[in-house]
């Protein structure tokens, strides 16, 4: 039975996840309860948009420039219509989950192991993940 069990999370699990992550990666950036609940959109419809993008077009980066600039779209046009308070702890809280901190880990642990190849390999994911989710959050600002 367990070589055959599923270790992966289902959908709902994973997209409640994601909400709940970025509702108190709020509050650790020090934002204000008044934002919480367009942390949580933001968090969700990053994910969603993730997801729909991933199932079309299976790029990972491309999929990450555009949920990063969901994010920050959602951050600022509540900001910009008065419903929110602070744009950037939003935008923070929504990339979060986005962030590649096992890619970055697993690179350092290689690195440190004497694998190089695979440690170089994971370190430019990393860096290009990293790339495309400023890239969304960067274009989207220049817009508003």
């Amino acid at each position: 039975q367990l070589h055959h069990a599923s270790l992966q999370y289902s959908f709902v699990t994973q997209f409640i996840a994601a909400m709940v992550a970025c509702g108190f990666f709020l509050f650790m950036f020090g934002g204000v309860a008044h934002d919480f609940i367009f942390a949580v959109l933001a968090g969700a419809g990053a994910f969603l948009t993730f997801d729909f993008v991933q199932r079309f077009i299976q790029i990972k980066f491309f999929s990450e420039f555009i949920s990063a600039a969901v994010v920050i779209s959602i951050a600022a046009i509540s900001t910009k219509l008065g419903l929110a308070i602070n744009q950037d702890t939003i935008t923070i809280a929504g990339v979060m989950p986005l962030v590649p901190g096992i890619l970055i880990t697993n690179a350092i642990r290689d690195l440190l192991a004497g694998e190089l190849l695979a440690g170089m390999s994971r370190g430019v994911e990393a860096a290009i993940t990293a790339f495309a989710i400023g890239a969304g959050v960067a274009i989207v600002l220049l817009l508003f």
